[in-house]
């Protein structure tokens, strides 16, 4: 896409409105006399200073020197009928002006260059105009003073104040320009529009000060997160992009091109995480929240109005939903109906049918490595796959709401199983089960945990209930109503995934939970000696500070058991010690002795 600012369209109207002029004049004619007295009066009315006019030759000569200002006002003093435009011009500036000129004489139409020269810092305009088969003469005027008032002009119009970012207008200029591109090439593209949540909070608990440090913030994280964004000048179409701030608290962005709406999906995905994270500001650390509506051309709109209309619609969607952050226009399909339809069925006869398996992944003390617990994993039916990524799967699963009775079967079938374990007196200490964002905001979780719980005469202090940062910071806006009522039944909480996520320390350290399990990402490079150990080490440390357990999730290695049990990390799990087995192979090596 080339980046362009919002007046080059009427820059260039303005020049072939120019041009037409001086046809008339008879001054860009080949046939006409060139009078330069005349030419250079009429070039000097407009001007802030006077011009220079002279002539030039292909060859880069100067033929002849029309006028030239006098001291202090003329920027080249050295500049002589018979010297060459490269001994008074940098290379850069005397190779621009005789390519003009050669073009000039090729064409036999005007030119015009706007050009830095280096010795006054001034910007001077260049019009070329034909005279004669093999003399050009050209005219130079400042416009230092007029480029800097449009300058100031362009942001006032154009760009916002507090972030620095293009803002509406602008962005639908580009999205014009760029639809324009593709209806010829038939290449698709997306709009992304973000809702930032929370900054009326943000400037509750400080200033307005301190909000707009964190929209500059947020402006600053889009832009490096994405390839070339509002780079000015000719760039490759495929590659760059560009960031507005469109409203009050709405930036938005635009992919110029894409191949899928999974692309597009992928790249707001990593934008929201990104704005999501704490922000140091003012001594404070501020977050907020982030709903994304993603609209794609040509499906969800014709023009660039049509376009953003659409992506606003999906925003607004996204922003209403409790527990989906980004959206699609109601007019894109992220799969083909019928595939979504078909997989649907599969998984609902598979829930009636019985087709779900649950496998049990050890969690051991690091000091011993005994089972102190173990992590129910959801086993998805074979058949369902068929070259479906399971993320596939997980989405039309929320998309349909059948992850929440699937959810529900996964939690019952575990307190099934403990009872049984309990019976036979092999059951591990304590049981963790995943609950998706679906289920903890839309069904009656605590509810629901309770019944089962006394139905089957289950302690609530074996269950573990794990969930995401983001599911945690979002409890978080409501003072953590669910994770309290959990604790209150009794029930252990527990963060998964946690170091890389949005919940900062504060967060955390107000938050009703009993323990964390370090990212996998951050495990993985515990046994450097250098930034992945202290990572964990420092996760640790604060976690015990807070009175919480720490967990380390996908333990590989022999070294990596060694440097987290020295670092203090309660438990361990992953294939370095156990790996996920049926309720049968954990009940008997529970019963040889592997127990805490």
């Amino acid at each position: 896409m080339k980046i362009r600012s919002p007046r080059t369209v009427a820059a260039r109207d303005a020049g072939v409105c120019t041009r037409r002029a001086a046809a008339a004049d008879g001054e860009g004619s080949t046939n006409s006399a060139w009078d330069p007295e005349r030419a250079a009066s009429r070039a000097s009315e407009p001007a802030a200073s006077p011009n220079i006019v002279f002539t030039a030759g292909a060859d880069g000569e100067i033929r002849a020197l029309v006028d030239m200002p006098a001291a202090p006002d003329n920027p080249l003093p050295d500049m002589a009928q018979g010297r060459r435009l490269d001994e008074i011009f940098t290379p850069a500036v005397a190779r621009t002006l005789q390519d003009n000129v050669r073009r000039v004489l090729r064409s036999r139409q005007i030119s015009s260059a706007k050009l830095r020269l280096d010795g006054p810092q001034k910007e001077y305009e260049f019009i070329f105009i034909a005279q004669g088969r093999d003399s050009v003469i050209i005219v130079a005027r400042d416009v230092t003073v007029t480029e800097g008032r449009i300058s100031e002009l362009e942001k006032l119009a154009y760009y916002d104040a507090v972030t620095g970012l293009p803002n509406r207008e602008w962005l639908l200029a580009q999205l014009r320009e760029s639809i324009e591109r593709l209806a010829l090439s038939g290449g698709r593209a997306a709009i992304i529009c973000l809702d930032i949540g929370q900054l009326d909070v943000v400037e509750n608990a400080s200033s307005r000060a301190c909000r707009d440090g964190v929209l500059r913030e947020l402006a600053e994280r889009l832009q490096s997160g994405l390839r070339g964004a509002n780079q000015v000048g000719e760039h490759d179409d495929e590659r760059f992009s560009a960031v507005a701030r469109t409203d009050f608290r709405v930036f938005t962005v635009l992919l110029p091109s894409i191949e899928t709406g999974e692309d597009a999906a992928g790249v707001s995905a990593r934008l929201v995480e990104s704005l999501e994270r704490p922000i140091e500001n003012d001594g404070r650390a501020s977050t907020v929240t982030v709903s994304a509506g993603i609209a794609l051309y040509p499906q969800d709109g014709g023009s660039g109005e049509e376009l953003f209309t659409s992506a606003v619609t999906a925003m607004h969607d996204a922003k209403s939903s409790i527990t989906q952050q980004q959206k699609f226009h109601s007019g894109t399909v992220r799969m083909r109906a019928l595939e979504r339809q078909d997989l649907e069925l599969e998984l609902r006869a598979a829930l009636e049918n019985g087709e779900f398996t649950l496998t049990y992944m050890p969690i051991v003390a690091s000091d011993n490595r005994k089972i102190f617990a173990a992590e129910a994993l959801l086993r998805w039916p074979k058949p369902l796959f068929h070259a479906r990524p399971i993320d596939e799967i997980v989405a039309v699963a929320e998309y349909t709401g059948l992850i929440l009775p699937i959810g529900e079967w996964v939690f019952d079938r575990v307190c099934a199983q403990l009872d049984e374990w309990c019976r036979l007196g092999r059951a591990p200490s304590k049981i963790a089960v995943n609950v998706s964002a679906q289920e903890f905001a839309r069904a009656n979780l605590v509810e629901r945990t309770r019944s089962i719980l006394g139905r089957l005469s289950i302690d609530p202090a074996r269950i573990i209930i794990e969930i995401t940062e983001k599911i945690l910071f979002r409890d978080s806006m409501d003072d953590f109503a669910v994770c309290r009522r959990l604790r209150e039944l009794g029930v252990s909480v527990s963060v998964d995934d946690f170091g890389t996520g949005v919940c900062s320390f504060d967060h955390l350290s107000r938050s009703p939970v009993d323990s964390v399990k370090i990212h996998p990402s951050i495990v993985a490079r515990s046994s450097d000696s250098g930034p992945g150990r202290a990572a964990c080490a420092a996760i640790t440390a604060m976690a015990h500070t807070l009175g919480m357990s720490v967990i380390a999730e996908r333990v590989e290695s022999e070294d990596q058991v060694q440097v987290l049990a020295e670092i203090g990390c309660d438990y361990l799990q992953g294939f370095a010690l156990a790996q996920p087995m049926d309720p049968s192979e954990l009940a008997r090596l529970i019963e040889s002795g592997s127990e805490s």
